[in-house]
């Protein structure tokens, strides 16, 4: 806060980029997701002494502006010259299809919910993550590395991104986790998350289940039916470009032009 404040005394124009939600305190939700009292402070003061607050969920917007917060949404970007591979209509031709999924190891615990449903259908899982993480049921594990990802991605055939929707600490995320893998034309079945759901209906490359009963029919559904798997994911290799970091420049140029215009 001190730096920020340093730099207001200086003129100058401040922007501040927050990429979770902070504004709700551990405690107030199960398994105590949200910040700390003392994080809260720093992020209000920071965010109401800054010429412009700027989140990737629309969730966050809105929860800023109820702070009286005067916010932006500028969604995260997929750098499409980094992240050049795409799936092909062959790799969807083969007997089993696979599920993969990609985070930080802490995370994987939300997979335990839905590992049954796969293993049900026999149906492997992929997780690529930084270190092997303890889950209910086998899987295959891959390293992640910033050089390889692009590539290992590709040994999916649909992503499954399991969240938790009872707090607003992960109602806030972005659309990144299944973003990255609609850019690679991979669909995703996820939960109701808001930037999940948006980015979904946006690109219809992927499916939204709201409970466990939709996850196993959104299954049931593409092992009866494969060749939706390939419709789906040209649907998100056509619908990520909205989110290509050309396109998410240009929003934050518009900021930044309108910031200088206002002083």
């Amino acid at each position: 806060f001190q730096h920020l404040k340093k730099q207001k005394d200086l003129k100058k124009i401040v922007i501040f980029d927050q990429c979770v939600n902070y504004f709700d305190v551990a405690g107030t939700f199960p398994g105590n997701y949200g910040s700390t009292p003392e994080q809260r402070n720093q992020i209000l003061r920071m965010a109401k002494l800054s010429d412009a607050f700027i989140c990737p969920s629309e969730f966050i917007r809105k929860r800023a502006e109820l702070e009286g917060i005067l916010s932006y949404y500028i969604p995260e970007s997929i750098d499409f010259r980094h992240f050049i591979n795409k799936k092909t209509k062959e790799s969807f031709n083969k007997q089993s299809l696979m599920a993969i999924w990609s985070g930080q190891p802490v995370k994987a615990e939300e997979l335990n919910d839905i590992l049954p449903l796969l293993e049900e259908r026999n149906i492997p899982l992929t997780v690529i993550s930084a270190k092997k993480p303890k889950l209910s049921c086998a899987f295959n594990y891959i390293p992640w590395s910033y050089y390889t990802f692009q590539k290992t991605i590709l040994n999916g055939d649909f992503c499954i991104a399991p969240r938790k929707t009872n707090n607003s600490y992960d109602l806030g995320h972005s659309h990144f986790k299944i973003g990255i893998f609609l850019a690679h034309g991979i669909p995703a079945i996820a939960p109701p998350i808001p930037s999940y759901s948006e980015v979904i209906e946006k690109t219809k490359g992927g499916i939204i289940c709201d409970s466990k009963k939709e996850w196993a029919i959104a299954l049931d559904n593409i092992i009866e039916n494969p060749k939706k798997l390939f419709e789906l994911s040209q649907l998100a290799l056509k619908g990520m470009k909205t989110y290509s970091t050309e396109n998410t420049v240009k929003q934050y140029i518009k900021l930044f032009k309108q910031l200088l215009d206002s002083k």
